[in-house]
């Protein structure tokens, strides 16, 4: 099968089943495990990384990914998380994103959420009553929430139909082109030929430019 034909039939699938509200678990992404403890600046030991350690009992990726509940598109990873508030009662629905293909070319993950949340902001798309926030999770990089289960349906129907087919192509796109635009920059800056010390981030919105450059060919509205 073609690999964009299995593509376009996966997406469909999930986002069916977002739509119904079926989600399952994601796990762990196993590359991720391998950049945290691979990786040329502050690596983590690997009982960190596992929450072997004093220090990372509690807050280690793998307690945080252990139970993640979500649903997996060809781009990456859309999480669901359902809960109780403990102070009022009332139930909070937080729906995050994790491109996949684009942190595993560009692991920066700041950087890459600071990128998501402004492309998103200048989408011909973008609804102002799910404006999009930082993520809660790590290496997750743009958040929707909503409190009260009416309002939980109305951001689901909202994501299956309009964000997930409609926007989430165009932010795709848009990070792969922008970061490696940046990425081969920063290699013929540096002193030893990559991007990896050139592309730390000193600020942020440091991949983000003009919104008139962003190029998005959602409903035909192509941007330049």
């Amino acid at each position: 099968m073609d690999a964009n034909v299995r593509d376009y039939a996966l997406d469909g699938v999930m986002t069916g089943l977002l739509a119904a509200g079926h989600c399952f678990k994601v796990g762990i992404p196993s590359w991720v495990l391998t950049e945290l403890v691979s990786r040329k600046f502050a690596p983590l030991r690997p009982r960190d990384v596992l929450g072997l350690s004093k220090s990372h009992r509690e807050n280690s990726i793998t307690a945080e990914y252990l139970n993640k509940m979500g649903y997996e598109f060809s781009w990456g990873t859309l999480s669901e998380e359902l809960r109780t508030d403990e102070d009022d009662g009332v139930l909070v629905g937080t729906f995050e994103i994790f491109p996949t293909q684009v942190l595993m070319a560009f692991p920066q993950v700041a950087m890459v959420e600071d990128l998501f949340i402004w492309m998103y902001q200048n989408h011909p798309l973008h609804h102002e009553k799910f404006d999009g926030d930082e993520a809660i999770g790590d290496w997750f990089v743009l958040s929707f929430s909503a409190v009260g289960q009416e309002k939980i349906d109305e951001l689901r129907r909202w994501l299956a139909v309009i964000f997930v087919p409609r926007v989430m192509p165009d932010l795709i796109l848009e990070a792969r082109r922008i970061v490696a635009a940046a990425a081969d920059v920063a290699s013929a800056r540096s002193a030893d030929g990559t991007s990896e010390d050139a592309l730390r981030e000193v600020g942020r919105f440091q991949l983000c430019g003009e919104p008139a450059d962003l190029v998005f060919n959602t409903l035909g509205n192509r941007r330049r």
